[in-house]
């Protein structure tokens, strides 16, 4: 608006900047359609940007007018000296020749945008599992053929992926990006089996903390121990070694005490994104979850059961059992071992489950019981008790013969034993129980959550009645891919309409649009090239974005339709163009130029500093680049008549 008023004097330009604010609060707008999760995150945050615009669009209108008025500033064209003027002709020329060469040769700026943002090849699956459509078989014949898997793909993926695979290759985003905007911390949990006491998990304990101990960089440490199988030991460290080598190393040496240290299973994590758990025994933490819920726990229970047992036809699928913990270390409860009788082959031999309980019951039970007289006044009570009672175990069980009737019998004949859980916690959520059904997956990230999506989408379309919902159990940030496109389509359609309403215009809008694009890429070659960690600060980055790098594109195309409205018909339209852009640019350098140095505060609490460091990270990146698409691709990829 100053540049505007004070070289024409008047408020033209105030429509473009209401459309400019609009498009920034309606990209903000998406935040309130967020899961529950996310909208709590990022909330406030859009809040307060959505009042400084609407605050700074009536200074705008009112203020800075009134301020130029009092304070008048020179005209711009006053100011310039021939030697400028000459050399904004030969740009102008230049310039011009290149809008007439890119207009002509438009489809090779399409393939660099296209390439540049980057085709997702490397998010499709190898193979479709069963062709139960058409599109699955010619899908299979071309993208899942031996020949593209096997010699084209290797060369595809890199050539074809642009700056997206690249920055899901570097940023790693496959298990969600939230940071926790905490001081660093060393999280130390320990379990130990069934049928061990809190005391002994309190010995083991004991040994980490003395180790702990002999460190004078550990601010402090402090353990809670809920039960002999949920230990803690949170490590906080001195301010002066919070950023230097030391957590790294002493997270590395912990782990190495774990290790030696038999007995317990240790789970070690904080300070980066890795983590060790070495409970690799039956039973384990099951880091696949699908959450059940619904109104009738008998129910949900034996939905669960069914959905462990269709998991369990996969063989990438490990121990898939119904768990009612939300969360590591949190209930889960206990193990046992359950019993699966083959009927028809007890019916086979006649025999029944009592004949083989009776059987196990003398050699683990007591059983009768007597007194026995020694002498006139004095009575003992006696009991029988098998000398296998303490030693007799599984595997005892599994491969030694049962006396059952007048024949002896391997129990394997039988049926088999295996463990699983057993009373679980009961957890609610709106009045609704939650069950979750947890496994092991031996795979990549990506095949593991196209089976989970294809369990869940089969349990709410062919086994949940209604009143029963079955979805992905998610731990910190992780949207949805689907939901992720349709949130971004919603922003892409309100920058739309309004630019539609601006221009008047069914076509001027999609070039405007085109410029988000250019955006994103500057964002994911930041910090894919850097290396910085991708966090919440990142994806409200990318909303910013959206709404802040069409900004620039609209006051441009806005006073090009200003100049064509009053042009002659003897006048070039790429010359009106190019007068816009003259008009414009240096505003709009400014405007980028002073937005990029405001978010350099954020960077000074360096890459540990959660949220604004990542937010100014590709915030900066995204408006730097999109310099590129407002300069370069803008005038070649409008309309015909721009």
């Amino acid at each position: 608006m100053i540049s505007h008023y004070g070289y024409y004097k008047d408020r033209k330009a105030f429509i473009a900047i209401l459309a400019a604010l609009m498009t920034t609060i309606g990209a903000l707008t998406v935040v309130f359609m967020m899961p529950e999760q996310e909208k709590n995150m990022l909330m406030e945050f859009a809040a307060v940007i959505i009042v400084n615009l609407t605050v700074s669009m009536v200074i705008a209108l009112l203020l800075i007018p009134a301020l130029i008025d009092e304070f008048p500033i020179n005209s711009v064209s006053s100011s310039r000296s021939r030697k400028r003027a000459r050399n904004i002709v030969k740009f102008n020329n230049i310039y011009e020749q290149y809008i007439l060469f890119g207009r002509r040769h438009r489809w090779v700026f399409v393939v660099m945008v296209v390439l540049g943002f980057g085709l997702p090849l490397h998010t499709l699956p190898s193979k479709y599992q069963k062709e139960e459509n058409r599109f699955q078989r010619i899908y299979n014949k071309t993208i899942g053929s031996n020949l593209y898997q096997n010699k084209i793909k290797k060369y595809a993926e890199p050539v074809l992926g642009g700056s997206l695979r690249l920055f899901q290759k570097k940023a790693g985003l496959g298990g969600g990006f939230y940071r926790d905007p905490a001081r660093p911390e060393l999280g130390i949990h320990a379990s130990m089996p069934d049928g061990c006491t809190i005391a002994q998990l309190n010995e083991i304990v004991k040994f980490m903390e003395n180790y702990l101990s002999q460190f004078p960089q550990i601010e402090m440490f402090y353990t809670n121990i809920y039960s002999y199988s949920n230990a803690s030991i949170r490590v906080k460290f001195l301010k002066e070694v919070e950023n230097t080598g030391f957590p790294l190393m002493l997270k590395s040496e912990v782990i190495s005490k774990a290790i030696d240290f038999g007995g317990a299973n240790w789970r070690v994590s904080g300070i980066d994104d890795q983590y060790f758990n070495n409970n690799v025994g039956s039973m384990g933490g099951g880091s696949n979850r699908i959450e059940l819920t619904g109104y009738n726990y008998d129910l949900l229970y034996g939905y669960g059961l069914n959905s462990a047992e269709a998991l369990l036809q996969n063989q990438r699928v490990k121990e898939p059992y119904v768990t009612g913990s939300m969360g590591w270390g949190r209930g889960g409860g206990r193990n046992e071992y359950f019993i699966d009788f083959d009927k028809e082959r007890m019916a086979q031999l006649n025999i029944n489950p009592g004949d083989v309980y009776g059987a196990l019951n003398r050699k683990l039970s007591s059983s009768g019981g007597a007194s026995v007289m020694l002498d006139e006044q004095e009575y003992i009570q006696t009991e029988v008790v098998s000398d296998e009672k303490h030693t007799f175990d599984i595997w005892n069980l599994k491969n030694e013969y049962l006396d059952i009737g007048a024949r002896k019998v391997k129990f394997s004949e039988l049926g088999k034993i295996d463990m699983r859980k057993s009373g679980n916690d009961i957890y609610k959520r709106n009045r609704q129980y939650i069950l979750s059904v947890a496994y092991e997956f031996i795979g990549s990230y990506e095949l593991s959550r196209r089976v989970m999506e294809r369990e869940v989408e089969r349990l709410n379309n062919e086994v949940l009645p209604v009143g029963f919902k079955a979805g992905q159990q998610r731990w910190g940030w992780d949207i949805p891919a689907k939901q992720g496109v349709l949130l971004l389509l919603i922003v892409i359609a309100v920058i739309y309409f309004i630019c539609a309403i601006l221009f008047e215009s069914l076509t001027q809008p999609l070039s405007i649009i085109l410029l988000i694009p250019f955006s994103f890429i500057g964002l994911f070659l930041t910090f894919s090239i850097s290396g910085f960690r991708f966090d919440q600060g990142g994806f409200a980055a990318l909303i910013m974005l959206s709404g802040i790098s069409v900004n620039a594109g609209i006051y441009l195309l806005n006073q090009f339709n200003l100049f064509n409205a009053e042009r002659k018909l003897s006048q070039n339209i790429e010359k009106l163009y190019i007068k816009a852009y003259n008009h414009k640019i240096i505003p709009i350098l400014l405007t980028i130029v002073s937005t990029v140095l405001g978010l350099i505060p954020f960077l000074t609490d360096g890459v540990n500093e959660v949220f604004w460091f990542s937010f100014a990270v590709g915030t900066m990146g995204g408006l730097l680049f999109s310099l590129a698409g407002i300069v370069l691709f803008l005038p070649v990829l409008s309309g015909r008549k721009l």
